[in-house]
C-alpha cells in the first residue's frame, strides 16, 4: 500500500469514528433527562426519630445485625437524619400504642422505628434421575423482616414494609460415581447477605429515584 492510500484509509477510519461518535451523542441528546422523583417516605418531616433494636426470634441472631444495616440504609438514603438508638424494648412482639407514647414523650420523639427478623433453615430438597443415574440436593436459610414507623404522639402505624427471602446454604450434585460438586455458604456469610437484601428491600421507600419517563 501506498503511502496516499495509507493516509486515506486513516482519514476513512477516523470519520467513521467521529460520525459514530456524533450519533451516539445525538441518540443521547434526543432522550428527554431523567426525572428526580422524592421516596415516598420523608423523613424530613418529622423533627426527631427513634429506633429500637429489632425483634428476633429465639432461633434468630439478627435482630440487632438487621438494625445496624437499617440505620446505615436511612443515612445512604437520607444524609444526615438524625436518628436515636434505642435499645431494645421489653417484651416481644408487638409494642402497644401507650408504651410507643410513652417512650417517644421521654426521649422527645416525634416517631420510632420498630421491626422483627426471622430466620429458618427449610427442609432439604432431593432430586433423583435414574435414566442419568445421578441426584441433587439442596437446603436453603430463610429470612423475613417487617419494618413499622410508629407515630409518637398516638402509637399508631404510619408506614410499614415486609421483605421476606431465601438463600441456598448447601447444593450437591452426585451421580453412581459419586459426588461431583459440593457447594456451601457459611452461616454466617448467609445471614450477612439475607439481611443486607431483606433492608435494601424494605427501605425502598426511603430512596429518591431517577426515572427515564
Amino acid at each position: 500500500m501506498t503511502r496516499a492510500r495509507e493516509l486515506r484509509a486513516t482519514r476513512f477510519g477516523a470519520s467513521l469514528s467521529l460520525c459514530a461518535a456524533l450519533a451516539f451523542f445525538a441518540s443521547c441528546a434526543s432522550r428527554p433527562p431523567a426525572e428526580y422523583v422524592p421516596p415516598r417516605l420523608d423523613l424530613a418531616r418529622y423533627e426527631a426519630l427513634g429506633i429500637a433494636e429489632f425483634s428476633a426470634d429465639r432461633k434468630s441472631e439478627l435482630g440487632g445485625l438487621a438494625t445496624e444495616e437499617f440505620v446505615a440504609s436511612v443515612h445512604a438514603a437520607q444524609p444526615g437524619t438524625p436518628v436515636l438508638e434505642l435499645g431494645p424494648l421489653a417484651g416481644r412482639g408487638k409494642v402497644a400504642p401507650e408504651a410507643i407514647r410513652e417512650l417517644a414523650a421521654r426521649e422527645h420523639l416525634s416517631a420510632i422505628f420498630v421491626g422483627e427478623v426471622s430466620e429458618s433453615e427449610s427442609k432439604p430438597r432431593v432430586a433423583f434421575d435414574p435414566s442419568y443415574g445421578t441426584a441433587s440436593a439442596s437446603a436453603e436459610r430463610k429470612a423475613k423482616i417487617t419494618v413499622r414507623l410508629l407515630d409518637g404522639a398516638s402509637g399508631a402505624t404510619v408506614w410499614s414494609a415486609t421483605s421476606e427471602r431465601s438463600i441456598p446454604v448447601v447444593a450437591l450434585d452426585g451421580s453412581l460415581r459419586g459426588l461431583s460438586s459440593v457447594r456451601t455458604t457459611p452461616a454466617d456469610e448467609a445471614r450477612a447477605i439475607l439481611v443486607r437484601d431483606l433492608v435494601s428491600d424494605v427501605t425502598f421507600d426511603l430512596r429518591p429515584q431517577w426515572v427515564q419517563r
